[in-house]
């Protein structure tokens, strides 16, 4: 039985859902930002390849669970001085080239968890469009 206030609370924290979802233009958004940041990985463009994988993380924040987004602003605070030791000199290092694969796993991770880069059945009669 719902108490009064526990509608209050409900009504505040659903809202009605729209006819039309956004899901076709949120996966294209994503196929774009995964592409770029793809692409400035095999150029070694680190600078690049950085704020891609940030774009990246910012669109799937709310697909993340809390240690998720805990490990994913460690990877942010260890690559940034040297993002900047690259940005001053130029140089590739292989722990920069690391820690940035290593971020683009985590987000690659959270988007299979989610569904988001094959959506999961739980029958495998159903795992072929069925």
């Amino acid at each position: 039985m719902f108490l009064i206030e526990d509608m209050e609370n409900f009504s505040q924290e659903f809202r009605d859902q729209a006819d039309f979802n956004m899901a076709v233009s949120y996966l294209g958004r994503l196929n774009n930002i995964i592409y770029h940041a793809n692409t400035f990985a095999m150029e070694l463009n680190m600078f690049g390849w950085f704020h891609a994988l940030l774009t990246w993380y910012r669109s799937i924040s709310t697909e993340m669970k809390k240690d998720e987004k805990e490990k994913a602003d460690e990877f942010i605070t260890s690559i940034e001085p040297k993002l900047a030791i690259y940005t001053h000199n130029n140089i590739v290092t292989k722990e920069l080239y690391n820690n940035l694969h290593q971020f683009e796993m985590l987000l690659m991770e959270v988007l299979r968890k989610s569904g988001l880069l094959m959506k999961m059945k739980i029958d495998q009669r159903f795992s072929l469009g069925q």
